[in-house]
């Protein structure tokens, strides 16, 4: 197997979308601690605006997904050294799933990913 065929691999496995997607969101530390999670997450044939809180804004995510009626709990979360990739192990409703996310919202695109990979 190439390279190029490994990463589309790893691509199509653990950074592709499903039936939740997030179109647009904002996060910030509101207060120290505090962090507030503003999305539009489209599930199925319905889009709605959701905001989350919590200690990071990983978990303020979480928080978001919740009101959505997706129950999620990262069980696992592993960042590399130059913070180009994340990763993520997730509990949802029982099943264990692994998501990743590159670039500026690795984070948030890993819980997402598992999240996806854990409703298939």
């Amino acid at each position: 197997m190439t390279p190029k065929e490994l990463y589309e691999l790893f691509r199509a496995t653990y950074l592709a979308e499903g039936d939740v997607r997030l179109h647009a969101w904002s996060a910030y530390e509101e207060a120290p601690g505090v962090h507030r999670f503003v999305c539009t997450l489209e599930a199925g044939d319905r889009t709605r605006d959701y905001e989350g809180t919590g200690g990071s804004r990983v978990s303020a995510f979480v928080d978001a997904l919740a009101g959505a009626g997706h129950g999620v709990d990262v069980v696992d979360f592993a960042e590399q050294e130059d913070g180009t990739a994340v990763y993520a192990e997730c509990r949802v409703d029982g099943r264990t799933a692994w998501g990743a996310g590159v670039g500026s919202s690795a984070a948030v695109q890993a819980v997402l990913s598992a999240l996806n990979r854990a409703m298939r």
